[in-house]
């Protein structure tokens, strides 16, 4: 067989002359022996295309590897993935593909104890002790012929290797009756029935006691039918065909429900054959049994001893009389539903919950099926009521609301009071029983969460007796309500807080303006609120004239409050003007020419009202001169002219001037200097 020269890395191999002859099986194959034939098993080289190759044609033992099936498909996945290590190609016609090495390979060390594992099929009896070849065959063949199979293709049915002696009566099942173990003709696993035992009651009876001749379950009708293989007349018989159930349907319908068979084919359930009587307490009900009646027995009732619950429980009822049995019965088992609670439990709350909107929920609206306490009621469930939780209520112990009563009375749940004085004492002493807030209730001004800081509003204020305004809206309410010296714990005043200004403001006037002669109300305003507004402290209206006896008119009227009123040290308020007189705050221009400055009177010349030049003085009747016709057009500066006077500067002279004619004109003329 020529496969040509492959070039290796350096190396020139000749491959006509490196592997061996095929072996014989492959060896008849016509497309192996051609000059392609290499490429029939090798593909393009690599182990996948090898195993690809391999399962192209063996087609049953790619399907055992695909679906891990069957032998090869029971192979550990570490092994190779292609065929080759386990069957060796190339070792010549001889050698065979199947041998010791490929069992090793395969991990089984000894193919003579191979326990079929993953086959579905266990050697027990005699056919773990019989040789590989009573069963296969052609195992230990060397070479197959094609088409032939060392050890695929075998049936597990008995009659494949077996004769059926019952001539296909009983199918293909004969372990079921036979077994592995014991000799065929002893029937050692043949049983009456799984189901129906010959034990207790029935041992000892005679089979036509049951099976009697001539009726439809006798023995040898039984044979013929199931010669016949009709199966359905082989079916084990209920204990209802026999015997009558004294249960309520409800029972046996939620056996049957869980044990998934017909509600009359369930005694085995609860009552055992072997027993000499069905009666309790040798009628087992398991809890899993007493679950399907509608009534799990979980905890608490786990615990609870079955005659606390079911009266005359255990005691033997009259066997003959039926109506007697049936009445035994309804006492035993009353059908009660695991929701009922108050069927075997007083109602410790008396009757709250009998009404509202847990009232058709019965105890396990807010009790655990498992235990009374601790209660299922949360935070939910309670909004459901008239006061749902909120804020620091949520985590409240129930009893801080619910408090344990008295001995012989009940822990009020159902109208309990919601107030918050009904758990809560008064942090304001009854500040709040009347004015505005007569009628609220503390969640007006608190919330849930805490008592501080309050959540009564600048609008809600605004509902008191002092209206906050101006700014007064952004003064921390501590500013204004502050603890009471006489109140325990520094408990604040709120309702009496005092609404005059000098309560909380020092009176910067030092209270000149509340001398008894002077008006206390002006409209309907008091104290500061007479001159001042809260929008700010300056002054809202004055009259100057009123409050201080002095009207201010002309160029007074025109001046800043400051100009006369200096500011205090703080700057807030305006000190007290030097006085009234103008020498209070003006120099005397005239050098007390009109007499000493503390006594000068400015106003007998000057006028408030216009300019200080425009003067009220009568040159006629206020001075020793009067102005005739001549003098009267002259400006006051021809006559009055400025004069040095000590210590420097000058001032315009008024008196003392001469009167005569000669003090001012010089009788040969002007003077020098005029």
């Amino acid at each position: 067989m020529f496969c040509g020269i492959l070039f290796v890395g350096v190396f020139f191999v000749d491959v006509r002359q490196a592997p061996g002859p095929l072996a014989t099986v492959h060896a008849k194959e016509p497309s192996l022996g051609a000059a392609t034939g290499c490429r029939e098993c090798h593909g393009a080289g690599g182990t996948s295309a090898m195993a690809s190759s391999c399962t192209a044609c063996h087609t049953d033992i790619g399907a055992q590897v695909a679906t891990s099936t069957g032998f090869h498909g029971t192979i550990p996945r570490d092994k190779p993935a292609d065929c080759d290590p386990c069957h060796h190609e190339h070792m010549g016609e001889n050698f065979p593909l199947v041998n010791p090495r490929s069992f090793s390979l395969a991990g089984i060390d000894n193919p003579a104890a191979y326990d079929h594992a993953g086959l579905n099929y266990a050697l027990t009896g005699k056919h773990a002790t019989a040789a590989c070849v009573a069963c296969h065959r052609l195992a230990e063949t060397k070479i197959l012929e094609k088409g032939r199979k060392r050890f695929l293709g075998l049936s597990q049915e008995c009659t494949r290797c077996h004769e059926d002696t019952h001539k296909g009566a009983f199918g293909t099942g004969c372990a079921l009756c036979h077994g592995q173990e014991q000799p065929f003709k002893l029937v050692a696993r043949f049983k009456h029935t799984s189901a129906f035992p010959l034990e207790g009651g029935h041992a000892g009876v005679s089979c036509a006691a049951c099976h009697p001749a001539g009726s439809d379950h006798a023995v040898d009708v039984l044979r013929a039918l199931s010669a016949e293989r009709n199966e359905s007349a082989l079916l084990v018989r209920s204990c209802s065909m026999c015997h009558r159930s004294p249960h309520r349907d409800s029972l046996l319908i939620g056996v049957a429900q869980e044990v998934g068979s017909a509600p009359m084919e369930t005694c085995t359930q609860c009552h055992d054959v072997r027993h000499k009587t069905f009666l309790a307490p040798q009628a087992t009900l398991t809890p899993q049994r007493h679950a399907a009646t509608g009534f799990a027995l979980d905890v608490p009732h786990d615990k609870v001893a079955c005659e606390k619950c079911h009266e005359d429980y255990g005691r033997r009822t009259p066997s003959k009389d039926k109506e007697a049995i049936a009445s035994t019965f309804l006492r035993l088992y009353p059908g009660r539903k695991p929701d009922q609670c108050v069927t075997c439990h007083a109602d410790p709350h008396r009757g709250q919950f009998a009404s509202g909107t847990f009232a058709a929920q019965g105890c396990l609206a807010c009790h655990e099926r498992r235990r009374f306490v601790p209660h299922a009621f949360d935070a939910s469930m309670h909004a459901k009521t008239s006061f749902p939780l909120e804020g620091e209520h949520r985590s409240l112990d129930c009893g801080k609301c619910h408090p344990s009563p008295p001995l012989a009375n009940v822990r009020l749940f159902h109208s309990a009071p919601t107030a918050c004085r009904a758990c809560h004492i008064d942090a304001h002493k009854g500040q709040f029983d009347k004015g505005a807030f007569r009628n609220k209730d503390c969640r007006a001004c608190h919330d849930f969460n805490s008592f501080m800081p309050s959540v009564f509003t600048l609008e809600m204020h605004q509902a008191a007796s002092f209206p906050l305004t101006g700014l007064h809206r952004g003064v921390s309410c501590n500013e204004c309500h502050r603890p009471s010296e006489s109140a325990p714990r520094g408990r604040r005043i709120f309702c009496g807080t005092a609404s005059r200004c000098d309560a909380c403001h020092q009176n910067v006037h030092d209270k000149i303006f509340d001398a008894p002669h002077l008006p206390q109300t002006v409209g309907l305003e008091e104290g500061c609120a007479r001159c001042h507004t809260t929008e700010s402290f300056r002054v809202r209206r004055f009259d100057h004239a009123l409050w201080t006896g002095y009207a201010v008119r002309g160029a007074h009227a025109k001046l800043e409050c400051a100009a006369c009123h200096k500011q205090t040290a703080r700057g807030r308020t305006l000190g007290r003007a030097a006085g009234t007189l103008c020498r209070s705050c003006h120099s005397d221009p005239h050098v007390g020419q009109f007499g000493p400055s503390k006594s000068l009177d400015c106003a007998r010349c000057h006028k408030e009202e216009g300019t200080f030049h425009d003067l009220i003085f009568n040159h006629q009747t206020d001075s020793r001169f009067s102005l005739d016709e001549h003098h009267l057009t002259l400006k006051c500066g021809a006559c009055h002219l400025p004069t040095p006077i000590p210590g420097g500067g000058t001032a315009i002279r008024y008196k003392p001037l001469g009167i005569l004619c000669g003090d001012c004109h010089a009788p040969r003329g002007p003077r020098e200097g005029r």
